[in-house]
């Protein structure tokens, strides 16, 4: 959210975003902070997920200018749900192949290959179990004592948990029309969680009005 522009660049390009952007680089350029003004804006949305339940995301960014032309903070918080919409099904007596030979006729089944789980019986069915919550921050401060000099400080915090994992199994027999589940011999949830974070710091000095150094970290 609050994006200033996004650049697609055809690769290679090796030599300023490294050994991974040998195919090309997609940069995501965020909205600075803008010294002279004031500015807030906001962004709410829902939608509903045939199979799962309600999403929404609720989105803001706030610009403050601390000192006139000199100092200037940009604030961004979002908030995003995701419902899930894959069930998790726990069968007793989880069945498996038992004739399954992995090196041919001559070697003994033995019983690596899951049998039909729909006629299994069943003993716990958990519904929607891969639901989804991003939260994220950013915040960036200019500072331009001079119309040479702009140094630009700015972090960035995302907090992904997510209920189960994005993976279905393709059962054998007549799968039900729209079921989309992941069955398990015992009761194991697979949730997850992962908290990432950036921080830069840019200096930029205009030399001339032909020439500009810049600095990155």
């Amino acid at each position: 959210y609050d994006l200033q522009r996004v650049e697609i660049l055809r690769g290679p390009q090796g030599t300023l975003y490294g050994a991974g952007s040998m195919g090309g680089t997609v940069r995501v350029i965020t909205a600075p902070p803008v010294l002279g003004s004031f500015s807030s804006s906001a962004q709410l949305s829902g939608s509903d997920t045939d199979g799962g339940g309600f999403n929404h995301s609720e989105k803001a960014m706030l610009n403050l200018p601390l000192v006139r032309d000199v100092l200037a903070l940009r604030l961004v918080g979002t908030d995003e749900y995701r419902s899930g919409w894959i069930d998790r099904i726990v069968l007793k007596n989880f069945p498996l192949e038992p004739d399954f030979s992995p090196l041919g006729s001559t070697v003994p089944g033995v019983g690596t290959i899951r049998g039909n789980v729909l006629a299994a019986p069943l003993a716990l069915r958990l519904q929607n179990v891969n639901d989804a919550r991003i939260q994220t921050a950013r915040a960036a401060l200019a500072f331009q004592p001079t119309e040479d000099l702009t140094v630009t400080a700015s972090a960035f915090y995302q907090h992904t948990s997510q209920g189960g994992l994005d993976a279905y199994d393709n059962p054998p027999g007549n799968n039900p029309r729209g079921e989309l589940a992941h069955y398990q011999p015992y009761d194991v949830a697979e949730p997850y969680s992962d908290n990432f974070t950036s921080e830069a710091l840019v200096i930029k000095y205009r030399l001339n009005d032909q020439l500009e150094l810049t600095s990155a970290s």
